[in-house]
């Protein structure tokens, strides 16, 4: 297991099986990257247990590997700029890669942004990815209306 704590970068050497394990806390402004694949006996994790990790501020999340899964991470106190985010544009989590998986993550009212929190978009290559999961997301979100995008 790779281990790396209080990082805002992840390391080019993650292979399939390992796990970025942050220590518990908050992290402001944190971009993550993820361009490395894992496979499908061994994705790359991306993980802490669940609630004791709090991303906020301009955190930004890019899933371009392949059996990669974020686990356990709680979003909050976000403070991305409403005009910078387009309501079908990149979330807060954007997953271009198949087989990524957000688990036991939660988003309490992150922020007033106009765009979703989670998101899948084609690659680079322009491939539209390929079973992709959510697992026990939780959405809080206080606003006086809520429109869905279709």
């Amino acid at each position: 297991m790779l281990i790396i704590a209080q990082t805002y970068k992840v390391l080019n050497n993650l292979r399939p099986g390992d796990s970025l394990v942050f220590k518990k806390g908050e992290y402001k402004d944190i971009q993550l990257l993820l361009k490395q694949n894992g496979s499908s006996s061994k994705p790359i994790l991306i993980a802490e247990t669940p609630g004791s990790v709090i991303f906020c501020g301009d955190v930004k999340v890019a899933m371009y590997g392949t059996y990669t899964e974020l686990n356990g991470i709680y979003f909050t106190n976000g403070n991305r700029n409403p005009n910078q985010w387009k309501s079908h544009g990149p979330g807060l989590i954007a997953m271009y890669a198949s087989y990524c998986r957000v688990s036991n993550c939660a988003f309490n009212n992150f922020d007033e942004a106009n765009s979703a929190y989670i998101t899948t978009s084609l690659d680079e290559n322009g491939n539209v990815p390929h079973i992709v999961a959510l697992t026990i997301v939780v959405l809080r979100i206080n606003l006086p209306s809520i429109r869905l995008l279709t």
